[in-house]
């Protein structure tokens, strides 16, 4: 496991960039894998940024790591996340943007379908945030490490997160579910990198780098990866 330490966010950002800007650029038929939330908004400037400026992202093939299980259109949802910080603002689009569909009829045939992309479409980068509890994607603490894509009850502090993060009073609203990819599915990618910022992240991410590898912390299991990368700011790192 690598560890990057950065000054702030905005480096944290950049460093995260700089690593995706050199992948795309050696294998323009890159497979990624992207998450969303408060984190990723600086990486998503600077890759948006980039393709306008004249980077060619024809060729990739962009996953998403999760979505939560809302009504079609939902402006809450993942999809909508995506066209917002980067879908919606970049001049040439990806050979393929694919999502799980939140609003499907049968959760668990519409896990299947994305067990079957994942499997076509092997992945070079994994990208990661952290939760607050060491959860990656939506495996919560409790996650079996062998975890494959499905439908994830959302913990009560991952639900309190996003009643911040969507500036939501109505708890009604904010989704308790989410389909996200397993924890195999994470191990699988070539390269795996988890991006952390603020103090809040810094219990989680001590427990990840150093704590046992266990699903009370699922992060911890990167300790495994044959290629992890953390980049976390010196607040997400005071711990360690």
């Amino acid at each position: 496991m690598q560890i990057i330490s950065c000054q702030d966010y905005d480096q944290v950002s950049l460093q995260t960039w700089q690593i995706v800007e050199r992948q795309i650029k050696a294998k323009p038929a890159t497979v990624l894998s992207l998450t969303t939330g408060a984190t990723p908004r600086g990486f998503y400037r600077l890759f948006a940024d980039a393709v306008n400026a004249g980077l060619d992202i024809s060729q990739l093939t962009i996953f998403n790591l999760d979505e939560y299980v809302l009504p079609a259109g939902s402006p809450l949802s993942v999809a909508a996340y995506m066209q917002e910080h980067f879908y919606g603002k970049i001049s040439c689009q990806p050979a393929r943007a694919l999502i799980m569909d939140g609003s499907a009829a049968d959760l668990g045939k519409e896990c299947e379908r994305y067990r079957q992309l994942l499997a076509a479409y092997p992945r070079d980068i994994q990208i990661l945030g952290l939760g607050t509890n060491g959860h990656i994607g939506a495996n919560e603490p409790g996650t079996p490490l062998d975890s494959t894509v499905f439908c994830a009850d959302l913990a009560q502090s991952t639900i309190d997160g996003s009643r911040a993060f969507f500036g939501i009073d109505d708890g009604d609203r904010l989704p308790r579910q989410m389909l996200t990819m397993g924890i195999s599915e994470i191990m699988a990618a070539e390269t795996v990198i988890l991006f952390a910022s603020g103090v809040s992240k810094a219990g989680a991410l001590r427990d990840a780098v150093r704590g046992e590898v266990t699903s009370r912390c699922p992060a911890s299991v990167l300790q495994r990866h044959r290629q992890a990368i953390i980049i976390a700011d010196q607040a997400a790192l005071s711990l360690l």
